[in-house]
This record gives structure tokens, sequence and C-alpha cells, in this order.
């Protein structure tokens, strides 16, 4: 609903000033068909919008294939998140996109759990080890990131994550550097 309340409201391209910012998108879902992705693309492009995170099962060939091609047809960088797997589905995925998409985020919210946390950077490393590989020998440059939520230090409830921790939840990219 909101996409089509947009698109009718667009401004050219031309009008639009450039963004650095991008969306986040789900395509390939049930509630996200691919169907609709290009309308997604079309209004990232009217407004401006240059770059597009998405999260992927990384097997997912036909959601990568469908958005690579749109974003080569509207020019809008593909940031991918992509669920950590092994080392050789990490190899083949950045073999096969390494030309079209330059940046990887490996996993998704990973400092929810500190007791998981361990397990989490050993399957992002483990992926990123086969990703890294493909990317130097094809001398692609590729570059990763890791995703941790927004802590809330402010929060002294009985679920909060970080009570009176300034640092949030820096924790975890400390032990993920490690």
């Amino acid at each position: 609903m909101l996409v089509a309340v947009l698109v009718g409201t667009a401004l050219p391209a031309a009008a639009a000033p450039a963004i650095v910012y991008g969306v986040n998108g789900h395509d390939g879902r049930q509630a996200y068909p691919l169907s609709q992705s290009e309308a997604v693309f079309r209004l990232l492009d009217q407004r401006n919008l240059r770059s597009y995170r998405f999260d992927v099962d990384p097997r997912n060939f036909a959601v990568l294939d469908r958005l690579v091609q749109l974003s080569r047809q509207y020019d809008i960088a593909l940031r991918p998140m992509v669920y950590p797997m092994s080392q050789e589905t990490g190899y083949a995925l950045a073999r096969r996109y390494a030309n079209d998409i330059k940046v990887w985020e490996i996993g998704n919210e990973q400092d929810l759990d500190r007791a998981a946390a361990p397990a989490r950077i050993a399957a992002m490393t483990t992926m990123y080890r086969g990703m890294k590989q493909a990317s130097d020998e094809l001398g692609a440059g590729l570059q990763f990131t890791i995703n941790i939520t927004a802590c809330n230090s402010d929060d002294h409830s009985a679920t909060a994550r970080c009570p009176g921790d300034r640092n949030g939840s820096l924790w975890f990219l400390d032990q993920a550097k490690a």
C-alpha cells in the first residue's frame, strides 16, 4: 500500500537530491513476492535512493539474480544480508556475484544473545573466509560488514540488553575482531 502511494507521488529522479541512504527489503518471501521488486526499484530510482539492503538465503540464486538485474537497470547498489553458511557456500556466492555486489553483510543482529555470540561469530567467520578467498582470487575488493542492534543503555527493564552500559553492543564487535 505504501509503495503504491509513494509511486504516485514520486518526484522525477532529476528533481530529487542525491541521498546516501537506502532502504531494506525482504524480496522473495511470501509477503514480498519477486513480482513486486521492480516497482520497489522504480520507486528507489525516482527518489534517488541508491542503496538497497535485503536479507536472502545465500543459496537463493533466483532472488539474487533478479535483484542484480534490477540493480543494473536502475543503477542501485545491492547490500545483501546473507545468513551464515559454509565456507563453500560463501566462496560460490562471492564468485558468482563479485562483479555486481561489492558489500556483503554476513548475519543479522548478531549481538542479540551474548551466550550465543561465540557460535554466531564462528559461523560468520566460516562464511567470510570463503567469500574473502573468492574476492582475493578475483581481485574483486569485496567488503564485509557486521550488523548489530541498537542497545539502549537507559533501559533498565527486566528485558534490557545493556542497562547502564554506554558501550552498548560494542562488546560484540570486540569479540568478532578477535
